[in-house]
């Protein structure tokens, strides 16, 4: 399988034994541009690759127990910087994080005491996706204030590149009618930019922070200024 560079080019990891039939899933570019880390879909295990797919090698191979007849898998890699990655292991592994060359491996501790899925964003900002019976919260930590913010019944966020904003999912009009709004890095001021008849997720900033691109269902990808 391949993955997309930011040149908008198809590339095939190679080297390190890495069987390129596999499907390729979450791979994420370093800061610097220069690495990209992704999980093979076959086997759960972490790898990573120059950014032109050359010298592929084994980052982190997926340990821990099956449960209800789901096998071990690192999940949702992100660089912290352009050194060192935190990941997932499903099945209640906890997270983990690890240098790029492989060395390293270590608990990672969220900061805060954030919990649930875990999204890095610049300048040391965390948040923390969790969820009981009914709704999904976000709880974001700023190193800058030293303090966690809360968003109820939320889901879904990105960083702004500059890290002075936040996108995220928000549950306003029922099942199947999330909007993206964007806020404070505390949530404060915020503002709707979709209006959607369906709902839309996952967030992601353009470079410059101009434009946001998420996940609009049931009508496929959106591009908004």
């Amino acid at each position: 399988s391949s993955f997309s560079s930011s040149l908008s080019r198809w590339i095939t990891p190679s080297g390190g034994g890495f069987d390129a039939t596999d499907q390729i899933t979450s791979p994420v570019f370093s800061p610097d541009g220069t690495l990209a880390v992704f999980q093979d879909g076959s086997s759960g295990d972490l790898w990573i690759a120059n950014a032109d797919g050359t010298g592929a090698r084994l980052l982190d191979k997926a340990t821990g127990p099956v449960v209800d007849s789901v096998d071990p898998a690192d999940l949702y890699p992100q660089w912290m910087d352009d050194s060192t990655i935190v990941f997932e292991r499903n099945n209640n592994g906890g997270a983990f994080q690890v240098n790029a060359d492989g060395t390293g491996l270590k608990a990672y501790q969220a900061p805060g005491g954030l919990q649930g899925r875990l999204v890095l964003g610049p300048n040391g900002l965390v948040a923390g996706i969790s969820s009981n019976a009914y709704t999904f919260n976000i709880s974001i930590y700023d190193p800058a204030t030293a303090k966690v913010s809360t968003i109820a019944n939320a889901d879904s966020i990105g960083f702004s590149p500059d890290g002075t904003k936040i996108a995220y999912s928000v549950y306003g009009g029922g099942a199947g009618t999330a909007q993206i709004v964007v806020a404070n890095i505390d949530g404060t001021s915020p503002t709707p930019i979709t209006h959607l008849a369906g709902s839309g997720f996952q967030p992601v900033w353009s470079p410059d922070g101009a434009e946001i691109a998420f996940h609009a269902e049931p009508d496929g990808y959106t591009l908004l200024c």
